[in-house]
């Protein structure tokens, strides 16, 4: 499995990948912003999108747009802070959406474990729900 990784800092992308390499035997690629990943090869199964992406240039909800248009059957994940933000990221084309809460990390294994099963739903708390009507 080759996973892209979006991340602004740094840092927290160093930790992000060796976290996800290591627990799903995974190859993960990491760039600062949307227009990076937009410009590689695009080679990736899952995106895993966290913050407000883009250098000033392009949004996360317009990024989900480009990844789904070069990769059709990619799972696509949103990390964000609030719960409701699922129906801003369904309708460009985005899979799934993941609550940052204290052990994100652990549910987003979980998520890219399950792989599109999880498609149009919210992981909060380590649980998932539906998301609301």
């Amino acid at each position: 499995m080759k996973i892209s990784l979006v991340h602004p800092h740094r840092v927290t992308r160093e930790v992000l990948v060796r976290t996800l390499a290591t627990r799903l035997d995974a190859t993960v690629i990491d760039f600062s912003c949307l227009e990076d990943l937009l410009g590689s090869s695009m080679d990736y199964d899952v995106f895993v999108l966290y913050n407000i992406f883009g250098r000033e240039k392009m949004d996360r909800w317009e990024g989900v747009k480009w990844i789904r248009f070069k990769k059709p059957a990619a799972l696509i994940i949103s990390m964000v802070h609030h719960r409701f933000f699922d129906h801003r990221f369904s309708a460009p084309g985005g899979d799934a959406v993941l609550l940052r809460v204290s052990n994100e990390t652990e549910g987003l294994i979980k998520l890219i474990q399950q792989g599109h099963t999880a498609k149009s739903f919210i992981l909060v708390s380590g649980m998932i729900d539906k998301p609301p009507a």
